[in-house]
Formats: structure tokens, sequence, C-alpha cells
């Protein structure tokens, strides 16, 4: 029965009878119960299943018309063939319904791939020795030692991640205003990467201007009105010629789905050869699902985290915080603060929060900006301190000791 119930599960038996015959199968050996006829048949039965399971003739049956001269693996494989055979058709049905209402292909394609990756789950993963990874773990480790991450363009920042790693999630959250959307910016700037940057709240022209900002060092508030004066127009055509080879691409369509939202990122990854995403924000991204919002977000933090393995990408992406970090002193960012949902902490491989005090205390700095790494699988937390300059839309780095990274 280990063997079983590590190759397939509940879910892989079209038939409802065959689902509850080998539930109440799996519930027996779970609670060291021996497993006979009798047994489960008694277990089916404090459970209400045994009229709709067939009851012991049904059983009587399945044993009498099924060969054991083959092994278990032969059954097993039978199982999930057709299990798979079915997913197919089914699939192919859901293709018909689509282009017979008009869904966009690209949302097609998704979905097509969304089903495909689920036929080969974790079930058919095999357990190995250390000797069997041992090669493929000291190889990878000789490669990566070999490249960084890709560069946030913040040395002490980079010190705590390492980079960005491809195939990572990475989640920046924080209370409105605290300057997301200007450090998104600032990464993709400064990685000097192919990337590929969705903005569902602001257009293209608005990033482009905060660009311009940031690299003339003409006021933002001057180029948004376009009470531009004296030589600044030089300094805007000098830094507009450096901007010119800038390699990030941006898409600023307003309502985009999880499924548009990938099946773009795939088409400009093969295209462009894009190696880091930035998705602004995610609560604006819309689900294909219809379920309630905490549900529809845990789903596309899982399509984000898939994405970036799927791509051997890296994804930044922007996420509000609820407002209960407000409700104390100080108003410093906690994972529980996660809006919506704990799934975006689970998916994540680091989670920081973007914090000015300024914000809630207008005696303090007004450039203080603290980067809060609160979570990172693969290596060390901590906060780096960072200095906002509003009137360029930038974000430079702050303290310049040796290593200017405090614990979380």
């Amino acid at each position: 029965m280990p063997k079983v119930a590590s190759e397939i599960r509940v879910s892989d038996f079209l038939s409802p009878r065959n689902r509850e015959w080998f539930e109440c199968l799996s519930d027996l050996y779970m609670n060291r119960i021996t497993i006979e006829p009798s047994a489960a048949a008694s277990m089916l039965e404090e459970n209400g299943k045994l009229l709709s399971s067939g009851g012991m003739k049904y059983l009587a049956d399945i044993l009498d018309s099924t060969s054991t001269s083959v092994g278990w693996e032969y059954h097993v494989k039978a199982i999930k063939e057709n299990r798979k055979r079915h997913g197919l058709l089914e699939m192919a049905d859901m293709v018909k319904r689509c282009m017979a209402s008009n869904t966009p292909t690209e949302e097609i394609l998704s979905n097509i791939k969304s089903r495909v990756s689920k036929f080969d789950d974790a079930k058919g993963a095999k357990t190995t020795s250390i000797k069997d990874n041992l090669g493929l773990v000291v190889k990878s480790l000789e490669t990566t030692s070999k490249r960084n991450g890709i560069q946030s363009g913040f040395e002490f920042i980079d010190r705590v991640t390492g980079g960005w790693q491809k195939g990572e999630l990475i989640i920046i959250a924080g209370r409105p205003g605290m300057g997301k959307s200007v450090i998104a910016k600032d990464f993709a700037e400064k990685s000097d990467r192919p990337v590929l940057y969705f903005s569902l709240e602001m257009s293209k022209a608005e990033l482009i201007k905060r660009q311009i900002s940031s690299a003339s060092g003409v006021d933002f508030e001057a180029i948004r009105t376009s009470c531009i004066k004296g030589n600044d127009w030089e300094k805007i055509i000098e830094s507009s010629k450096k901007l010119w080879d800038s390699k990030i691409r941006y898409n600023d369509s307003g309502t985009l789905t999880i499924d548009e939202l990938c099946a773009i990122t795939e088409s400009e990854a093969i295209e462009h050869g894009i190696e880091m995403v930035v998705v602004d924000y995610l609560q604006l991204v819309y689900s294909n699902t219809r379920e309630n919002r905490e549900r529809e977000v845990a789903n596309m933090s899982r399509r984000l985290k898939s994405l970036a393995r799927d791509l051997d990408i890296s994804v930044i992406c922007l996420s509000q915080l609820n407002r209960d970090c407000e409700k104390r002193v100080p108003q410093i960012p906690r994972l529980a603060d996660l809006r919506e949902s704990g799934a975006i902490e689970q998916d994540a491989d680091i989670v920081a929060f973007l914090y000015r005090p300024w914000i809630y205390d207008k005696d303090a700095n007004p450039r203080e900006a603290k980067f809060i790494i609160a979570k990172s699988r693969n290596t060390r937390t901590g906060i780096v301190p960072l200095l906002f300059y509003g009137n360029n839309q930038v974000f430079k780095s702050g303290e310049t000791e040796d290593d200017p990274i405090w614990p979380v």
C-alpha cells in the first residue's frame, strides 16, 4: 500500500466508486488497520458510503476481474494513463468551447499549458539517493558561482540577496505612497538585462517621465507639468540618448488577466530574451476564476512562481499591504500584513517591504527609507537603509559603512 499511495492519489480514479474504495483503503493504512475486505466494508458503512461505493459485491467483482500476476506497477500505470487520456479529452472539449465563444488564443494556449503541466504531478516523483544527485548539485554550484543574480543596483540589497535569482518570485510590498513603483523602476533600470514591465496603474508615458527625471536630475514635477526651463532641456536630451538603449519593454494594459500576463511573458521571453519581469501590481491583475478574492490572489501568486520557474526568469511583483500595520506604532510592516492572501508569503522566494517613516511622522527625515527583507528562502533577512529623492523619483543607497545591514 505505501508504494501505491506514493504513486497515485484519489483524484486519479475516474470512477466515483473506485475513488471511494481507494480513499477507504488509504485511511485504513494511515490508521494502521489491517487492509482486508471486511475492514474496508466496515469503514465505508461507518461513513455512510457503503451503498454508493457498490458494497461488497462491487469489491468482489473487482477482485475477480483483476489480474494479480502482472504486479501493482502495471495497474498504477494503467490508472495514470486513463487519467491523462481523460484529461486530454476534457482539454479538447475546453478548446472547442473557447473557440466557439471567441476566447483569445493567448488565453486558450495558457490554459492548455496549465492543464498539461498538471498531468505530471508530484506523485510521479521518484525518491533518489544522495549519490544520484550529488554530481548535479556540485555542477550547479560551480555554474552559479561563476555568475551572480541579476543586480538590483543597490550594493547592500545584493549583499543580502545575491541579486535576483532566475526562477524566483520576489514580492515587494508596502502601503500606498511608499515608493514601490519607483524602486521597481530603479531595479529594472539598473539590472542591465532585458526586462518586461507590466504597469497596470500608470501609463508608459508616466513611467518614462520618471525615468527621464531620475536620469537627468530634472525635477519630476517640472517634467510632469511640462514646465521645463533653462538648460533643463539639454539635460533631458542628453539623458534621453542614454535611455534610448534601455532594455526595458513596457506593457501598460490596464486590464490583464493572469492567463494573458503569462502568455505575453512567454511570448516576450521567446522573442526578446526577457530575463526579468516586473508586475505593478498584483492586486490589479484579474483572475480567470470566480472564487473569493483570497483564493484568486493565491492562484495568481502560484502562477507567477510557476512562470519564474518554467521560463527561468526573475519575477518581481509589487503588492499592497492591508491597513493592520497602520494600527500600531511604529507602523513597520510584517508578513502578516500581506493583503488578501497568506499564499503570497508561501509562494514567494523573497518578501521585502518598503517603509518610509515620514509617511506617518512628518517630523521624520522625508528621505529616510528602509528596504526590509522579511523572508528569504535561500539567503539571510535584513534591513537595508535607503534614501528617497521624490523630486527625481529615485532611491539611492543609504548609509555607507562596510555593512549597513540590520537584522529584522
